[in-house]
């Protein structure tokens, strides 16, 4: 009786540790993605230096920022590998 005891005790409180563990590192992974998917810029400043030719400094370390190159880049992939098709 007080081996069955101690026993589901164990396995109890290591269930409720994984548990507290996957959920940590499940809050550290989605807070990492949206970290990293948040805008560095303001709404209306992406779209002036998007659709005017503002060849201003902060427009150009927008435009030449590495996440919107490597959207860019995955874009055009996207757009040639669905016209050739």
């Amino acid at each position: 009786s007080y081996g069955s005891r101690t026993h589901n005790k164990f396995c109890l409180l290591s269930y409720v540790a994984i548990q507290v563990a996957a959920g940590v590192l499940q809050f550290l992974t989605i807070s990492l993605a949206l970290r990293a998917a948040a805008d560095d810029y303001a709404a209306e400043f992406q779209l002036t230096c998007s659709t005017q030719d503002s060849s201003s400094p902060e427009c150009d370390a927008f435009l030449m920022d590495e996440k919107r190159v490597l959207l860019r880049g995955l874009w055009k992939l996207f757009y040639y590998s669905t016209q050739n098709a």
